[in-house]
This record gives structure tokens, C-alpha cells and sequence, in this order.
């Protein structure tokens, strides 16, 4: 009986294109029909996103996408090379993942294998070794001789797919009502830029998700025009609870509106930004690269997790369940190897690749900043940047103001206090003073201790918790 034939999308960067033509011509065969990736979207070049991701499921049964080093900037640590930038292929291949299955989508590959994202977790990879000369024939042809023979021998024993339903498109509004169901676990974003900048009702739903213990880690392009999207996010979040009225409601996309809240709401605001980053509910990483693909994972640390790839303005369901969490797990093992100390309480955070503190974004964000918050800019940026928070209780005597220098009796640590609220119902008369701090020129680090305020009598203190 005569094997019914396999459609397989072969794919590469501009570079590797000698290299996507040779696999071709070996993979070719009676049971195989090989179409490149540039022809095919060359071909569906009027059709829509969505259209065009049905047909990738509906018409191939298999994926191969080729990678070189070539594709990749590799940056000096030390002894090692960390790669710097990736190229869409590894789009690709996250996409053909979630479109096809892992078990039928192989990355060809002349890059050790601990180079590669761990986003490619469980897609086979068949390797070859480097061709210095991308363009000539003969040795690209060499070099895809024997992935190929492993892949036809792999795909002639698996054959065609079953036709399943149609892949299911994931509108944002889907996925932020799944989002506004979840409970206590983590929320990981991996995108150029938030989407909750230019969308308020987006940044609603962040917060009230924020207000129910969830916690959001952002992965984010660095780049210079990035400043104004993350420091409107900011914005957005911090007077979602201030905007309480339909006529309000309708006012959110008026820059000056938005800053007339911060302005009159400062205090409430400031408190709102203290809580958030006194719990460690929002933490945003820079990174020099533009993702190679976006995508979102809800229950990041429970094992209902579920992840999603975006496409555009859609998303597709990618992993659930145990593999999304072993998946958010390789991420934070990645995460560990290249991020540096960090306050603990700040929102913007570093990696071993770049120091928020020491990049250009760093002037961009300074000045768009200042924009959106006005007259507190300097607190904010105290907090996003350092973390300088101190919650206190028991705090007794006349009472610590703002401009006091306090000392850590134990750590000997100090700071200039710039701005302190109590909490309602207590008093430093009564001697039970507890509330809010925050910090600048912070030397040493608080500890869990008791604070000496210089220039003040000697019963006046509160006890702090480290920071």
C-alpha cells in the first residue's frame, strides 16, 4: 500500500537560505512534499494572521527550521559567550510547537544545545557542524546530509497527522479573562513592550489581579522608546483604583487627566506603589534583545500552569499543566544565571547584561517618568530603581518626619526619609506608631531592628523590617 505523503515546512533566516534549499532536495521523496517557508508566506501573502495559522495547521504535517550560529550575537562572560541576540527562526520554532506538537517539529541546528532557549524545551534537535561559508553548495549540502537522513527516517515511520479541529485563536480578551480567574500564583509576560500601557482596561485588571495576590513578572525589550509604553503602564496601574466613575472611565486615554490623578491622589498613590513593591507583586526585567517570540504563562508556579504564544494581536495555547511548569521553572533557572543582586523590594531589575542604572533607557526612563508622576517623580523612582522602602511599627517619641536621617541601631545602615505615612489608628504619642517609608541616599542595607533618629530625642524610634 502506497504511503500517503507528509508536507513539511522547511524554514531559515535570510543567511541560511543555501542551507534551507539543500534540506529541501533531502528531504524530497515519494512518501515527502517540501515546501521553504519563504515560498509558502510569499503565497499567502494576502491572507490574514489568523488565516494564514489555520493553513500552517491544516496543510503541514511536520516543521523543520534551521538555525546557524551566524543567527546569533554572542557576547564575552568572562570564559563564556552568552548569546545576545536571537532571530525569528526561534519564532518559528516556538510557534510550530504549539501549532504541531513538539514530537513533529525539529530545529536543525550548528548551536550547542545550552545556548538554546529553554522556550524550545522538548523540540528535537538534530545538529550539524558549522559551514564557515553559508553560500556554498557543496558544503551545505554536506552538512545537512545527516540530519536529513535522521529526520526522513523519523517522519517516514510517523507519517501524516490526523486532521484535528481547527487551531483555536485566543483573542486578549480571552486571555485577560482567564488571567482575572486565577488565584495567589504567578503571572509571567515575555513581549516587547506592555500591552496595559495603551490599554486602561487592561492595567484594571492587573491591579485588581495584583490586589488578589498575583504576582506579574515582565520580561521586556530595552529599548530607548520603550520608556514612555512602561512608564504609562506604570501610570495606569497606580490610578486604576482612583478612576471610579463612568465619566472617568472615559477620560483614561487623556494624558493630562491621567496626571491630574497623580497629582491630586499622591499620597494614595504613592501607598498603592509601596504595596506593590513591598510584596513583590510586579517586577519587570530588561533585557538588550527583542524577544524571539512573545508569549504569557498564568500559574507559572503551580501545576495547573498554562502557557500561551502570541501571534499579533492572538494568542494559541501552548503548554499546560506539568510541561508549562517545567517550562516557567527552565526560565527562572535562566533567570538565576544572568541576573544580579537585586533590592528586594525595587520594580525595575537587573541582569548581568544590563544595569537599568548604567543604559541609555535609564535617561528615557528618568524623563518619562518625571512626566507621568510629576511631583513625586523622585519617590518613584526611588522605589523602581532601589527598592528604598521600610515598613515600621512600635514607633514612639515626637515622631520621625520627612528630611529625618535614621540609623539602623544594629546594621548601622542609613537613609533620609522623603516621605512616611502611618497607618490609620495608630500614633508615635501613643506609642504605637506603624506605617510607611521611603528612602533616599541609602547607605548599607536595614535589618529587622530598632532606629536611632539623629537630632531627636533618644525615646524617639520605631522597629523596622529590613529592606
Amino acid at each position: 500500500m502506497e504511503q500517503k505523503q507528509s508536507k513539511i515546512y522547511v524554514s531559515s533566516s535570510e543567511k541560511g537560505d543555501t542551507l534551507a534549499r539543500k534540506l529541501r532536495d533531502q528531504l524530497t521523496s515519494d512518501f515527502t512534499l517540501v515546501i521553504l517557508g519563504k515560498d509558502w508566506r510569499e503565497q499567502e501573502g494576502g491572507a490574514t494572521i489568523i488565516d494564514r495559522l489555520e493553513k500552517t495547521k491544516d496543510e503541514f504535517d511536520f516543521a523543520v527550521i534551521i538555525l546557524t550560529r551566524k543567527d546569533m550575537i554572542f557576547q564575552k562572560n568572562g570564559d563564556d559567550e552568552i548569546p545576545q541576540a536571537l532571530n525569528n527562526c526561534f519564532y518559528e520554532a516556538g510557534l510550530f510547537m504549539g501549532l504541531l506538537g513538539p514530537e513533529r517539529s525539529f530545529l536543525v541546528s550548528s548551536i550547542k544545545r545550552k545556548d538554546l532557549p529553554d522556550e524550545l524545551e522538548g523540540i528535537t534537535i538534530r545538529n550539524f557542524d558549522p559551514v564557515e561559508e553559508l553560500q556554498d553548495e557543496k558544503m551545505c549540502e554536506k552538512a545537512m546530509k545527516t540530519p536529513a537522513s535522521k529526520i526522513l527516517e523519523y517522519i517516514q515511520k510517523k507519517g501524516p497527522k490526523q486532521r484535528m479541529q481547527p487551531l483555536p485563536i485566543l483573542s486578549r480578551d480571552i486571555i485577560y479573562e482567564r488571567e482575572s480567574k486565577l488565584n495567589k500564583f504567578q503571572v509571567v509576560v515575555n513581549a516587547k513592550q506592555p500591552s496595559e500601557a495603551a490599554e486602561f482596561k487592561r492595567a484594571v485588571q492587573v491591579k485588581k489581579n495584583m490586589d488578589k495576590n498575583i504576582y506579574y513578572k515582565y520580561f521586556f525589550y530595552a529599548e530607548t522608546g520603550g520608556a514612555l509604553s512602561i512608564s504609562q503602564f506604570l501610570q495606569n496601574i497606580l490610578i486604576a483604583d482612583l478612576v471610579k466613575t463612568e465619566e472617568d472611565s472615559t477620560k483614561t486615554e487623556d494624558f493630562i487627566f491621567r496626571c491630574e490623578k497623580i497629582k491630586n491622589n499622591s499620597d494614595e498613590v504613592l501607598s498603592i506603589l509601596w504595596d506593590i513593591c513591598n510584596f513583590g507583586r510586579l517586577r519587570i526585567y530588561f533585557f538588550q534583545t527583542i524577544p524571539s517570540f512573545e508569549f504569557c504563562i498564568h500559574n507559572a508556579d503551580a501545576p495547573d500552569a498554562k502557557a500561551y504564544i502570541k501571534y499579533e494581536e492572538n494568542y494559541i495555547e501552548w503548554y499546560e499543566g506539568q510541561k508549562a511548569n517545567i517550562f516557567a521553572n527552565n526560565l527562572w533557572k535562566q533567570l538565576e544565571k544572568c541576573c544580579l543582586y537585586e533590592p528586594s523590594h525595587a520594580i525595575f531589575m537587573n541582569t548581568r547584561c544590563l544595569n537599568i542604572l548604567e543604559q541609555p533607557i535609564r535617561d528615557n526612563l528618568d524623563l518619562e517618568l518625571n512626566k507621568h508622576f510629576g511631583g513625586i517623580s523622585d519617590l518613584v523612582k526611588n522605589i523602581c530603581y532601589r527598592g528604598w522602602i521600610l515598613p515600621f511599627s512600635g514607633g514612639k517619641g515626637v515622631g520621625i518626619d520627612e528630611k529625618n536621617t535614621i540609623v539602623g541601631k544594629e546594621s548601622s545602615a542609613s537613609a533620609t526619609v522623603s516621605w512616611i505615612k502611618l497607618d490609620e489608628g495608630t500614633s508615635w504619642d501613643k506609642g504605637n506608631a506603624a506605617g510607611k517609608m521611603i528612602l533616599k541616599n541609602q547607605m548599607g542595607t536595614f535589618q529587622d531592628e530598632d532606629l536611632i533618629v539623629p537630632g531627636k530625642p533618644p525615646d524617639t524610634t520605631a522597629r523596622v523590617k529590613g529592606n
